[in-house]
């Protein structure tokens, strides 16, 4: 009986380690992807570009940076449309041959 009760708490806490490991590496990952965009706009700074060539350069990579999600948005809406039009279809397709197997069964 003891044996079973420690086993069980020896489990558990190995599943609280295993937990805290990943949101360790998880922590470490958003704060390598911080530092990286720190570093960047850090870098476009200290830039030997004008002030004003440089704020042009960050809305032009800005405006194309969106340009480019809102076309992968439309074009995602676009796939979702087809998929539920053909699911529609084998819905359709699928009542009108149930009905059809209802209404004639084999003799």
């Amino acid at each position: 009986m003891m044996m079973n009760w420690m086993a069980q708490m020896i489990r558990k806490r190995q599943r609280q380690m295993r937990r805290m490991a990943n949101g360790k590496q998880h922590n470490f990952a958003s704060g390598m992807m911080l530092g990286v965009m720190a570093g960047a706009a850090a870098g476009l700074m200290f830039a030997p570009k004008a002030g004003k060539d440089l704020r042009m350069d960050i809305v032009e990579k800005a405006g194309q940076a969106l340009g480019g999600a809102s076309q992968k948005t439309k074009q995602f809406g676009q796939q979702v449309k087809k998929t539920a039009q053909q699911i529609q279809s084998n819905i359709q397709d699928t009542v009108s041959q149930t009905s059809n197997a209802v209404n004639n069964p084999p003799a």
